[in-house]
């Protein structure tokens, strides 16, 4: 009976960090950027937040262009889940400026490699993947307007406290248990980036993922 007892509890567990990483690593950081990358030399640094059904996310982001049409950026944040505890998330992106605004090309285009990891009390989430990214900025009176959208593909895998796997060995269910599982997961997010001064832009964006999220911030040009 206590062995039952022990093989339900692993498997409560295992079904609830599964489902618990579901609803957050849809949350992981967006896009906050358009295809546009910064001069060399240049940085930005932003606040965000995004919201979601099963999670809130809370990050900031610092980009920096490294060289022509090449920049890169790094992310770091809090993940407050609807269930379990908060857990921290970082991510890092270069993203590679393939085709340019002009008279032959209506947009911008680009590429972003990325990369995600969170981490939970009971578990671990990291993805490797990429985003292509279009926009266009539209001057207006005062600053431009820039809408851009995304498209994400990604491999993800969540990793299980080793804890969970060492009980599932001595209750005898190492075959029925899991320690990880990897997902191919997609996502596709339209925003728009408001110019407001040299100093600052402001940034609103969706995310169609496994649910819907809302992204919004600013972003301080140094």
């Amino acid at each position: 009976m206590k062995s039952v007892f022990r093989i339900a509890t692993i498997c409560l567990a295992m079904t609830a960090a599964i489902a618990l990483s579901t609803s957050s690593e849809a949350a992981i950081f967006g896009q906050v950027s358009t295809a546009y990358t910064l001069d060399k030399g240049t940085n930005d640094v932003g606040g965000f937040v995004s919201v979601f059904e099963g999670s809130t996310l809370l990050f900031g982001q610092y980009r920096r262009g490294i060289m022509s049409k090449t920049d890169f950026g790094i992310q770091a944040g809090f993940v407050d889940p609807e269930a379990g505890d908060m857990g921290l998330a970082v991510g890092a992106d270069v993203k590679f400026l393939l085709l340019q605004t002009d008279a032959n090309t209506p947009f911008d285009l680009a590429l972003d490699p990325r990369f995600s990891y969170m981490s939970f009390d009971q578990f671990s989430v990291y993805s490797f993947g990429g985003s292509v990214v279009i926009s266009r900025d539209y001057a207006l009176a005062q600053g431009s307007l820039a809408p851009y959208g995304a498209f994400n593909m990604r491999l993800e895998n969540a990793s299980f406290d080793e804890d969970l796997g060492h009980t599932a060995l001595a209750a005898g269910v190492q075959d029925h248990i899991n320690d990880s599982e990897s997902d191919f997961e997609m996502s596709g997010i339209a925003g728009v980036r408001w110019d407001v001064s040299e100093l600052l832009d402001i940034l609103g964006e969706i995310v169609f993922d496994r649910d819907i999220g809302f992204t919004m911030g600013l972003n301080f040009k140094l």
